[in-house]
């Protein structure tokens, strides 16, 4: 009589221990590499858009996704195929902000206003109000 009883016991806690092990060996855990710190808060900031005042085929990106960027860099150069004259057909887009370059636009033509990259920085903009996500 005992042993009925205690054999679906034993039973049941080797197989809870196999799962136990299945579970341990097959799901991935979350590992962070050593040169990387892990935290979580909440980050303020502003954003700026950068955008030529003209239209035309971006010939080169000078910077990459998550490159830090100062004010008065040249992000990018354009050809403007409208101007009237080749020696001003090129002209270089500049950012106004400091900042972590965190998007840049994959397509080569542009309108005029259109943003070819977006930098996150501490202090907003003169010109700009309002939220970080507010337009």
């Amino acid at each position: 009589m005992k042993r009925s009883r205690v054999l679906p016991v034993v039973i049941l806690l080797v197989l809870a221990g196999g799962a136990y092990a299945a579970w341990r060996f097959f799901v991935p855990r979350n590992t962070v590499p050593d040169n990387v710190i892990q935290l979580s808060g909440r980050i303020e900031g502003d954003d700026s858009a950068v955008a030529p005042k003209t239209a035309g085929r971006i010939i080169e990106i000078r910077f990459r996704e998550g490159d830090t960027v100062k004010a008065g860099d040249i992000i990018a150069d354009l050809v403007d195929p409208m101007a009237e004259n080749s020696s001003e057909a090129r002209r270089p887009i500049a950012t106004r902000a400091d900042g972590l370059l965190f998007t840049r636009r994959r397509t080569r033509f542009v309108r005029t206003g259109e943003s070819i990259a977006k930098i996150a920085g501490k202090a907003p903009l003169e010109h700009r109000r309002g939220k970080l996500l507010d337009d």
